[in-house]
């Protein structure tokens, strides 16, 4: 049988040129190489890169694995308490006195050994060479998880291309890139299910802990903000917001300092090219930066807080905690884009689907466009309720309440439409304008009953004393029906699909509903409170934060009801996809 290979004797020749070194394919798998240039026979036959260290750059394979036992052992001590032994306090009969050292080597170079020292500690391992057998291990694993990613998490914040992302993972086995390294692992994190109710994961904590060591190493670039903002949802879908408070607002530095803030979107006379895609890439970092922004302060509320609970049974709860208006957007109004955002299908569209393109083809917005637009009324609806809080003069107030008001059920009814039925299509602009509508139509701060015996209305106008509660029982019985689909049908749709938003909207509907409870028919309020509970549950599954909400629940039903709840109370979790249990077992 012929082979189109050539054979040893064929491949040396006397003018055949050779490397000093074996190849890197060779010495990994300790194969016999034959240094031929430019690929050597072994790596002909498996139809790889065949890539050879300058002799200059090369280390002998013991003192190689030295270095890394000792850099390993660093690596332990800082991980451990007390084992460092810069952090000893005492030292033993055996450790030489600081004078005595000063004494032969002299202040400068002791100083210069405690510096180096510092420095030691301070080093951690290669992220990129890690990452890169494990992409070289397990290539198949690998892929699926990309796949899984791109599939689902991808469609609802579109922040990378698929054409750059592959070519860039391409570039990785000779780069080694540590900030490409960290948001493999982000995507990786981001496609993760829980296995507790409550307990942090340890994928997170190594993912945390190697963001911030490279963002204290390392320059600013798209694939350190691209990790941070899938970082940061995964944060604040498991309800760590003081986290997400952070790493969002870093990202957003960092997105300043490469001026992203300034880019504009492209000619359409280059659409779809690589300098096309590249420039709308950054575009929508930016808008996702703006919107994560947007979501990380005003939605990061005290959800378990003894307080905001207490608040809800003693008077209709406002959908936002007042201590959210005292922080600030890392991204102001003046910075936000005039222009909306492109869609999954527009950064890659010989990846997508046709459903896909269906939704982006025509004039419209597609889903990320219309979270665009949903975060612009949510903006004004903020700046109005400070208004509201603030301007003695409040004539005006009302038109604005008003046209505010018309302006999100026109985008509700637009979304409701535009979703066709579909689960999840429009799950993340939805969620906003529902937010929106529940921040303009409640009270600020919220009133007792007994505040409003007393005609104590703390200054404000008769606008501001008395909620809507028309309108907010409307808006809960809208997540009512939301909920019961969910129920109903998240089994038919991959969960990894489902974005975080819904569960904290839930949440806050159903401390509402609790309040509403001696203005309802008792059956009905029964019946919407167990759909509610039943959806958080569900959603805990995807995202720990619904787990800790639904705890949190219980506990005041606990004290409400004479009959505890029974059913939903206890975690479920979903087992992770293969791909995912093979890398992270390894």
């Amino acid at each position: 049988m012929s082979s189109n290979l050539p054979s040893p004797e064929s491949a040396e020749g006397p003018t055949r040129e050779r490397a000093d070194n074996v190849c890197l394919s060779c010495r990994r798998k300790k194969k016999k190489c034959d240094k031929a240039l430019p690929k050597c026979l072994h790596c002909q036959r498996l139809r790889i890169q065949c890539v050879y260290e300058d002799a200059a750059d090369s280390v002998p394979v013991i003192e190689e694995f030295r270095q890394l036992r000792k850099r390993l052992k660093l690596f332990e001590e800082m991980l451990v308490p007390g084992a460092s032994r810069v952090s000893r306090s005492t030292h033993s009969a055996a450790d030489p006195d600081p004078a005595e050292i000063e004494s032969q080597m002299g202040p400068i170079e002791y100083e210069a050994d405690f510096i180096s020292r510092l420095d030691a500690l301070a080093s951690k391992l290669n992220v990129g060479e890690e990452v890169y057998q494990l992409l070289q291990s397990h290539p198949g694993e690998i892929y699926r998880a990309l796949s899984l990613y791109f599939d689902n998490v991808h469609k609802w914040i579109p922040i990378m291309s698929q054409k750059l992302f592959y070519s860039k993972m391409t570039d990785f086995s000779k780069t080694k890139r540590p900030d490409f390294a960290i948001l493999l692992l982000s995507i990786l994190l981001s496609i993760h299910c829980p296995a507790t109710g409550t307990a942090p994961e340890p994928l997170y904590k190594a993912t945390r802990s190697i963001f911030w060591s490279l963002n204290a190493t390392i320059d600013a670039s798209l694939e350190m903000i691209q990790a941070g903002l899938l970082l940061s949802c995964y944060e604040y879908g498991f309800g760590m917001y003081k986290e997400c408070y952070k790493t969002i607002g870093t990202c957003a530095r960092m997105g300043h300092w490469m001026d992203l803030q300034d880019e504009k979107p492209p000619s359409d006379r280059l659409r779809y090219s690589d300098e096309w895609i590249r420039v709308a890439e950054r575009c929508n970092v930016w808008w996702a930066l703006v919107i994560r922004d947007r979501f990380e302060h005003r939605l990061i509320t005290t959800h378990d807080s003894d307080r905001a609970l207490t608040d809800a049974l003693t008077c209709r709860s406002t959908m936002l905690h007042d201590a959210t208006f005292s922080k600030p957007f890392a991204i102001n109004q003046a910075s936000m884009p005039q222009h909306l955002p492109f869609e999954a299908f527009d950064l890659d569209p010989s990846y997508s689907r046709l459903g896909d393109a269906v939704l982006t083809q025509d004039e419209e917005p597609g889903v990320f466009g219309y979270q665009a637009k949903a975060w612009c009324l949510f903006d004004r609806t903020v700046s109005f309720r400070h208004s509201l809080a603030t301007d003695h003069a409040q004539d005006h107030l009302g038109d604005e309440k008003y046209q505010l008001d018309i302006e999100l059920q026109q985008l509700m009814r637009t979304l409701v439409e535009r979703s066709g039925g579909t689960m999840c299509g429009y799950c993340e602009p939805s969620a906003i304008t529902l937010v929106s509508l529940l921040l303009l139509h409640s009270r600020h701060p919220p009133l007792t009953a007994d505040d409003l015996c007393k005609g104590d209305v703390k200054g404000f106008p008769p606008s501001c004393r008395v909620a809507s509660a028309l309108v907010v029982k409307t808006i809960v019985r809208m997540v009512v029906d939301v909920a019961d689909t969910i129920n109903n049908h998240y089994r038919k749709i991959n969960i990894i699909s489902f974005p975080p938003t819904y569960c904290h909207v839930i949440y806050r509907a159903t401390l509402e509903l609790i309040s509403f409870r001696d203005d309802m028919d008792e059956a009905e309020w029964t019946t919407a409170l167990e759909t509610l509970r039943e959806a958080t549950w569900n959603y805990g599954r995807r995202w720990q934060a619904a787990a800790k909400h639904l705890e949190a629940v219980d506990n005041v039903l606990s004290d409400l009801l004479s009959d505890s709840p029974s059913t939903f109370n206890y975690f479920q979790p979903i087992q992770n996809d293969p791909c995912l249990v093979a890398l992270l077992s390894k």
